[in-house]
């Protein structure tokens, strides 16, 4: 998992590793909205220093800087200094937990689902049937829940099919290795196609798939709230299904859930590499070619727009696997949107609770998305971030401009042949 720092001096000396040059500056997404130096990272690495020095204290205008930090690493990506930032934002939130200060809690029923650690089975049915009813179509237009609630159910994907039960699936022709796929506390839910498609995509390549029916959390959530232990013990639980399945590695969609369980898999948990769909993908195809296993895919139609999300970027420190997988597809036009500050890429506001824990904010970061979709003129974005897709996808329908979000693994299946 990745390091973060959980003492004060290791919090001092790391914050005093930032040179004050300023080069992060364009490349944050809070900074570029509020124009605060406290909410650049320059300023919040000074408001930790001196925390971890003992010149500030906890109080509400301090945890407020920090906790609009969405931890999309893009300041790491620019910095001369190599200062662990990530690593610095989880420490100091860890100190915050352990003040006793008390953050502003999110509506009940969200938090439960955000929690969720339950099979989901009846969950997922009455989801199903709320949207398909005509339940949701009236909830939407009589304006009678709650806000918090309202915003929430607004980030319900379109109705997709139930995942099936079973645990395995064969290989199509030769099986040459099997691989885990990773579902997450929240996959079979939000997220069904993307799974769907991914295990369709694999099989063709020749690889056998098992997907445990135990519903696990890669530990995201609670390592930005500051939560170290918890979200150690979710990684090392979502980890162990994989234990004596025979797999060759454990294959994830979602890249925020991959860079977390990387990072586990990294530090000690006894589990088989961790690797992105993508790259494993990218790499399946250049084997195929040299093997002679024909997979082949239809012509494409439109125009796709790409969004990279910070967790590809920068947790996992790849910009080109998703691209690299949708050149498979015959005559298909990408168009990459638009980076931050002139290099990294440029975050649509969408990490984890964060859309919840701060909606105003995270709702104008995504605004500078859709208006880069917009302008692209493409009806199709491609994104490997499950909270990106929702969070983008429910701006599209809230704008007006419509289309559809999915992962690049689920376009790649469409146009499987």
């Amino acid at each position: 998992m990745t390091s973060p720092l959980t003492s004060l001096t290791e919090l001092a000396k790391a914050a005093d590793q930032c040179v004050r040059c300023g080069l992060c500056l364009p490349h944050c997404p809070t900074y570029g909205v509020l124009r605060e130096e406290a909410d650049s990272p320059r300023g919040r690495i000074a408001l930790i220093q001196g925390l971890a020095e003992g010149k500030l204290s906890v109080s509400a205008p301090l945890v407020e800087h920090l906790d609009r930090c969405l931890l999309c690493r893009s300041c790491e990506h620019v910095c001369p200094a190599k200062v662990p930032f990530h690593g610095l934002m989880i420490g100091a939130r860890e100190k915050i937990g352990e003040s006793g200060y008390a953050r502003k809690p999110v509506d009940g029923r969200v938090e439960r689902l955000l929690e969720r650690s339950d099979d989901g089975k009846l969950a997922s049915w009455l989801r199903l049937a709320y949207q398909t009813s005509g339940l949701q179509w009236l909830a939407r237009r009589s304006n009678l829940l709650p806000a918090e609630l309202a915003r929430a159910e607004g980030y319900l994907p379109p109705p997709t099919a139930l995942l099936e039960t079973r645990e395995r699936y064969d290989a199509v022709g030769a099986e040459i290795g099997r691989v885990g796929l990773f579902a997450g506390c929240m996959g079979r839910d939000f997220d069904a196609l993307t799974l769907k498609s991914a295990i369709r995509l694999l099989t063709a390549y020749g690889y056998a798939v098992v997907m445990p029916s135990a519903r696990t959390c890669c530990g995201a959530l609670h390592l930005h709230q500051g939560d170290i232990p918890k979200a150690r013990d979710q990684a090392r639980e979502a980890l162990a299904v994989f234990s004596g399945l025979g797999v060759d590695a454990v294959i994830v969609a979602s890249s925020a859930c991959c860079a977390t369980l990387a990072d586990a898999a990294e530090t000690g948990e006894q589990a088989p590499p961790v690797l992105d769909i993508c790259r494993f993908v990218a790499e399946c195809a250049k084997s195929a070619a040299g093997s002679g296993r024909r997979v082949t895919f239809r012509p494409a139609e439109n125009p796709v727009a790409v969004h990279i999300p910070c967790s590809q970027a920068h947790a996992l420190r790849d910009q080109t696997s998703i691209t690299e997988i949708l050149n498979l597809i015959p005559g298909i036009e990408l168009k990459t949107l638009p980076s931050e500050g002139g290099g990294s890429v440029r975050c649509c506001g969408g990490a984890g609770r964060y859309v919840f824990d701060q909606p105003a904010l995270s709702d104008r970061i995504r605004e500078r998305t859709l208006d880069d979709i917009a302008d692209v003129g493409a009806d199709t974005v491609v994104t490997t971030n499950l909270g990106c897709a929702l969070h983008i996808g429910k701006g599209l329908r809230e704008s007006g401009v419509g289309g559809r979000v999915m992962h690049p693994v689920t376009l790649l299946a469409e146009r499987l042949i």
